[in-house]
């Protein structure tokens, strides 16, 4: 026996250019190459900014020199003093209550 012909299969159609895929593609590159730009621009702009760094360093020294005046580095004790004044104080109330009344 004879083997049938195979069939014939479609063709794909020609691949046609995409205008719009091609305009959004040229469009990033286009932002890309305005960002690129930008970056250049403050690179440069950079490279003339070494007296921001010197008073950066001065502050940072003093800072680092004088301590915040609103946080406490050691917390405060009492004195002995006012420890026994608090509770000879505090005695006092106890004694002083007033005793309960009879019914």
């Amino acid at each position: 026996m004879a083997a049938a012909p195979a069939a014939p299969r479609p063709k794909s159609p020609p691949a046609s250019p995409d205008p719009c895929g091609r305009h959004r593609l040229q469009l990033a590159v286009d932002a890309l190459h305005r960002e690129i730009g930008f970056l250049e621009g403050e690179i440069s702009s950079i490279d003339g900014v070494h007296a921001a760094s010197r008073c950066c360093k001065e502050v940072d020294e003093f800072v680092g020199r004088n301590p915040d005046p609103f946080i406490t580095i050691q917390p405060e004790k009492r004195s002995n003093e006012q420890s026994q004044q608090f509770l000879k104080k505090f005695r006092q109330d106890d004694f002083n209550e007033p005793e309960p009344r009879a019914a």
